[in-house]
């Protein structure tokens, strides 16, 4: 079903598995969902998926007309597999979190009094009941643990088997047969708001990632040939030295470069150690080394081809920063591409929304039907920070943090960082609405605080306090 995506889960909740089902909803439960009657068969069973999560169980309907159904662990209150040659159980439960009726990403629908509709019947279609009884079983006893740390050291406990468990299968390798691993390791492949757990895979030919479960049914194991490949990062996950960027290089632009099956142009993706990190990229550079020379890309001096200086290049290594700078002010990079890159060297991307990439506030005039751009009038005063631009802000700033000095409280002159994922998601929310349902927990936020206009965000980081 490509309408769960692991944007579902709620913050902190991992993926466990998920098996082929139908489910029979209590008499009148999904009344409200007009269509959903239809969708049933004639035992009133709705065809699709059982997903096991750490903290919830989720129904996954084929017919997208309705929706959802999450179920909370620490909110089930009945469990008991059904007797007979049946693989079927039932559940009651005392909470339901409806999610994306009809495919629409609309508030999330909480019944708090699911109690009283009565039981939930799942049926197995190809397994046992006993494979999802088992592990949903142990995880509902977890969340009957009281004390709040211990039940989430044994989720962490649980996870990380889980993740340890995984081998990468040879299978997915393109050429099984003359392919050699060079690198293996735990990995998470990072987008916005989701950790996707897997095996990262190198081989002298390839990259690999293998998610831990193929949760969407999109592919099984993505990769990319290395001569695909046009920069390697390291990067930062969680503030640790544990992250790692690949680039690939733009359709076309290799002659084998178009085989790729990852999802845009990069992959950011954290190892469990900044050492394994780095032995990853001193694999990588190896294996692209080992490349160049098969394909006869060079001599020893430019044994790596185009990536390694790529990698300097984003990383602002070995004097690019000043020449990137010097070519922005002569003119032969724009402005757009010079902020980007700003944005790559200072390690900012577009696969964590806790380093989005920065852009400056330049103009100030917002309202005009019409600008003129060789006036100075519109444009803001860049030799300051944008907090300090409206005096009678900065000064009610400065006398906040005159009155913390006196209370003997750390002071501060401004309360709130420039970029988080909140603020991310302010700009993006016609173009991410499901994401901006994660951050804010299945609801959208107050619509007095969601972007109505540029010129009305404009004066609200101009003098908000």
């Amino acid at each position: 079903s490509r309408r769960f995506s692991l944007l579902h889960l709620d913050e902190g909740e991992d993926y466990v598995g998920d098996w082929q089902a139908s489910m029979r909803a209590p008499e009148g439960s999904l009344d409200p969902y007009p269509g959903a009657a239809a969708a049933a068969d004639s035992n009133g069973k709705l065809r699709g998926r059982i997903r096991l999560l750490s903290s919830s169980v989720l129904f996954d309907p084929d017919d997208i007309v309705v929706p959802m159904l999450k179920f909370p662990l620490g909110s089930v209150r009945r469990l008991e597999a059904l007797g007979g040659s049946a693989d079927a159980f039932e559940l009651v439960c005392a909470r339901t979190v409806a999610i994306r009726p009809g495919g629409r990403d609309v508030d999330y629908t909480v019944d708090p009094d699911a109690l009283t509709l009565g039981a939930w019947r799942f049926d197995l279609s190809h397994q046992p009941a006993g494979k999802v009884l088992e592990p949903l079983g142990q995880l509902i006893a977890i969340h009957q643990i009281t004390s709040t740390p211990e039940r989430r050291n044994a989720l962490e406990t649980l996870r990380v088997a889980r993740e340890d468990s995984a081998v990468f299968n040879r299978r997915h390798l393109t050429d099984p047969e003359t392919e050699s691993v060079c690198f293996e390791a735990n990995a998470a492949a990072i987008c916005p708001l989701v950790r996707e757990p897997g095996i990262l895979a190198l081989t002298d030919r390839r990259i690999y990632f293998q998610p831990v479960n193929d949760a969407t049914g999109g592919c099984a194991a993505r990769s990319q040939s290395l001569a695909g490949i046009g920069a390697v990062l390291r990067r930062r996950c969680a503030l640790r030295q544990t992250g790692l960027e690949v680039f690939f290089k733009a359709r076309g632009d290799a002659g084998d470069a178009d085989d790729g099956t990852f999802l845009g142009p990069s992959v950011l993706l954290e190892l469990r150690s900044e050492a394994e990190r780095e032995a990853c990229v001193q694999a990588m550079l190896g294996a692209l080394a080992a490349t160049a020379l098969r394909r006869g890309d060079g001599d020893d001096k430019a044994i790596t081809g185009g990536a390694v200086a790529g990698s300097a290049l984003l990383e602002g290594k070995i004097g690019w920063l000043e020449a990137t700078t010097a070519a922005w002010r002569r003119g032969a990079v724009s402005n757009l591409d010079y902020l980007l890159y700003l944005n790559a060297a200072a390690g900012r991307g577009f696969n964590d929304l806790t380093q989005w990439p920065v852009m400056p506030w330049v103009l100030r005039d917002y309202r005009s039907e019409t600008l003129n751009l060789d006036d100075p009038a519109v444009y803001r005063d860049l030799a300051r920070p944008v907090g300090a631009l409206d005096e009678e802000r900065l000064a009610t700033l400065r006398e906040r943090m005159r009155q913390m000095k006196l209370a003997k409280m750390p002071p501060y002159l401004y309360g709130t960082h420039y970029s988080a994922p909140g603020y991310v998601l302010y700009w993006l929310i016609r173009a991410a609405p499901a994401h901006h349902l994660r951050l804010q927990s299945g609801r959208y936020d107050a619509p007095d605080r969601q972007f109505h206009s540029i010129a009305e965000s404009w004066e609200s980081v101009l003098t908000s306090s």
